[in-house]
């Protein structure tokens, strides 16, 4: 299981430190956002503001998720993986794998959106950052394709599928 942890997790913190420093709109989506990279050198930041312009946040609602949103995650076995949050040249993890799966950031709505909606929550209340957060792309797999009752019905079951 993704054996590359503690290279990729280094090759992230490079990437922190040495960023793309070219103008490129996959990377920094616009003028503004990286002359505001250029000072800040944070891509999570960057990560941040691509929400903050798709939902039409506040400054103060993108600072919300920033403050929340933790650097990397620990999974089941002990092992702290750091986000890749970086977007086009910037992106450490590129290809599809196991280290993509592990370490790409990818937003996630706390209450789903159907569930917000069958709630009568608003569009605001549903993309609101204190409903977001960030999770691996393969826990964003799992949790968008298995309801809670289903994942705690079947996830017991799963160790016993593997060779003794």
């Amino acid at each position: 299981m993704c054996n590359n942890y503690e290279k990729i997790n280094q090759l992230i913190e490079y990437k922190k430190q040495n960023p793309f420093k070219g103008l490129c709109e996959a990377t920094y989506i616009n003028d503004r956002i990286y002359a505001e990279f250029a000072k800040r050198k944070d891509l999570k930041w960057v990560k941040v503001q691509d929400l903050k312009l798709k939902y039409r946040w506040t400054d103060d609602e993108a600072q919300l998720l920033y403050e929340k949103t933790p650097d990397g995650w620990t999974d089941g076995v002990g092992v702290y993986r750091l986000y890749d949050f970086g977007k086009g040249e910037n992106k450490t993890v590129k290809e599809d794998g196991v280290d993509k799966l592990f370490h790409e950031a990818q937003h996630d709505h706390i209450v789903s959106k159907d569930e917000a909606k069958k709630l009568g929550w608003t569009e605001e209340q549903i993309n609101h950052p204190t409903n977001i957060q960030y999770i691996t792309a393969s826990q964003n797999f799992m949790k968008r394709n298995f309801t809670k009752e289903m994942w705690l019905a079947v996830a017991p079951t799963i160790l016993d599928l593997f060779p003794k």
